[in-house]
């Protein structure tokens, strides 16, 4: 089932693949089997009806219905997905979703007792675009199944404003009278009746608080926190990350019982937001982290995704399709954090996001778009081309990226990045790959620069020997050192890249992650490009 097979990569994505492997999967994989056999056997029952009537239908078909939905009660028991289906009117029923049932297969689990750490407790976060249901899956929902499941248990619902956290509590509250008291026996308790505050019989409390409202005095089985920010200006300021992490700390973390679940929902917004923090100063706790981007658009992006999506295919094309996403992509900044839950460092330890800037083209001119608003024109006539390379050193998929990056170079020596390849390809695809952008470029091309190392040199070798101009770069093992001049020539606004180029967001953010991101070969690359126009490799050979 494909559901099971996007909890398995799930699994592998958290470094977590023996779960597969333990009753409790077992137990819940036996449960989906059922609950997918009532489902697919209820829509064919509905289709009959829908042709037929209700009245025209056989009485064996009648009964069967009646048995089916009857099981379809007891799933929705033990399964959220099923619950969550069930919570939504027959006349507007959910608009069904991979990432939605997998986003409920997990919650599942979380109250199986699937995820506990150590300290007993289950940590979650997870962090997709906006208006994917992830609140209305997640905090609108899910405490209603999970207290009503044990009536003792109780929740704590925060976010960053009191309509939100008293719309959570209105819609759990709705549920439990409409859904479980019937499903359950669960019932609210009278007396206790605001939005943000109410109680079941049996115990169990729910409570919801914005993030700096506080939850003093209050312990819950289920922690929710959901969107601590609200704006961009909030997200950025270093002051309200610092009270958000404080409050998180100090307030909310205190409030989790012993086998208690938390959950951190977001939509990113900066690296060192609520998510980041949690990345940078949680790493002996285990979370599970379920991170899903609008659109996959690299090959890396695709290992990553619990869905197991293509490059180019949207996370929920039954209501947001590919073409959907395309304005939001004008903005990379916006793009990488909001809809690829990447959000870029703004300003890295050797390059800022200051230092970028673009330029566009027609057929005669290259437009520079500097940074004091100004846009300067250049013949395109009195340009050169050429291509720097970085190869991928050895022949295994784990491994660092191949990169190919293909620069214009104008009269004043500024540097205008004009294409961007990148992919994690085995040594022999390598050749086929330099070739390839050769062949695209070769009319414009003043050479390749290929540095002179690892499975750099047989390549180098092999294109000498067929006469194509290849430069061949001695190797610097130091890459602070070997990117000193490229870091010099974008802190003096002498770089642009091109306008509207899908690879901005990905090149940008390995510059901002320089030194210590996971990859650095495009750096590499644009290194060699900044030595070259500087002159460390001899004089440029003009075309």
């Amino acid at each position: 089932m494909k559901n099971i097979e996007n909890l398995i990569r799930f699994f592998k994505i958290n470094d977590a693949e023996h779960l597969q492997h333990t009753n409790i999967f077992n137990k819940f994989c036996l449960n989906k089997k059922v609950e997918k056999a009532i489902s697919k056997r209820i829509k064919e029952i509905l289709e009959i009806i829908n042709k037929n009537g209700f009245q025209n239908i056989d009485d064996d078909l009648k009964l069967e219905v009646n048995d089916l939905l009857t099981n379809q009660r007891q799933i929705s028991k033990e399964s959220y997905y099923s619950y969550f289906k069930e919570t939504f009117p027959a006349n507007n029923p959910l608009v069904e979703g991979e990432h939605i049932e997998l986003i409920c297969d997990i919650l599942t689990l979380a109250e199986m007792g699937l995820f506990k750490d150590f300290d007993t407790k289950s940590r979650i976060a997870i962090s997709i675009p906006p208006r994917h249901l992830k609140s209305t899956a997640i905090t609108n929902s899910f405490p209603s199944w999970f207290m009503s499941k044990e009536t003792f248990r109780s929740s704590i619902v925060t976010s960053y404003g009191d309509n939100l956290v008293e719309k959570a509590g209105e819609k759990n509250r709705e549920k439990i009278k409409n859904i479980c008291t019937s499903l359950f026996g669960s019932s609210l308790k009278s007396g206790v009746g605001s939005k943000k505050i109410w109680e079941i019989e049996g115990g169990g409390r729910f409570k919801a608080a914005t993030i700096r409202g506080g939850a003093t005095g209050e312990g819950a089985e289920l922690l929710v926190i959901d969107d601590v920010v609200k704006n961009r200006e909030e997200a950025n300021s270093k002051l309200q990350q610092q009270k958000i992490w404080n409050e998180y700390n100090d307030t909310y973390l205190t409030r989790l019982h012993r086998n208690g679940i938390l959950i951190v929902i977001m939509t990113r917004w900066d690296a060192n937001d609520l998510r980041g923090k949690i990345d940078d100063f949680e790493k002996n706790l285990k979370w599970f982290k379920l991170d899903l981007a609008a659109i996959n658009e690299t090959q890396e992006d695709c290992e990553n995704d619990a869905l197991g999506r293509d490059i180019g295919k949207a996370l929920y094309p039954q209501m947001f399709d590919e073409a959907y996403f395309e304005p939001f992509k004008a903005n990379p900044r916006t793009w990488a954090s909001l809809f690829k839950q990447k959000p870029s460092i703004e300003q890295g330890e050797y390059f800022e996001g200051a230092y970028f800037q673009s330029f566009t083209y027609d057929d005669t001119f290259f437009y520079l778009h500097q940074k004091n608003g100004e846009k300067k024109a250049i013949l395109q006539d009195h340009c050169w081309f050429f291509q720097t390379i970085d190869t991928a050193q050895k022949d295994k998929e784990i491994n660092d990226e191949t990169g190919i990056l293909t620069w214009i170079c104008t009269p004043d020596k500024e540097l205008l990045l004009w294409d961007v390849y990148h992919g994690r390809i085995k040594i022999p695809e390598q050749e086929r790959k330099i070739d390839e952008y050769w062949e695209i470029y070769k009319e414009f091309l003043a050479f390749q620069a290929i540095e002179d190392k690892g499975s750099g040199i047989g390549i180098l070798q092999k294109l000498e020997n067929t006469g194509r101009p290849i430069k061949a770069i001695p190797a610097i093992q130091n890459k602070v050192t070997r990117a000193a001049a490229i870091v010099s020539m974008y802190g003096n606004l002498k770089i642009y890249h091109r306008q509207g180029a899908k690879w901005r967001n990905y090149y940008e953010a390995q510059l901002l992650e320089f030194p210590s991101g996971k990859h650095d070969d495009l750096v590499d690359c644009a290194s060699i490009a900044g030595n070259t126009v500087a002159g460390r490799y001899g004089v440029i050979s003009l075309p």
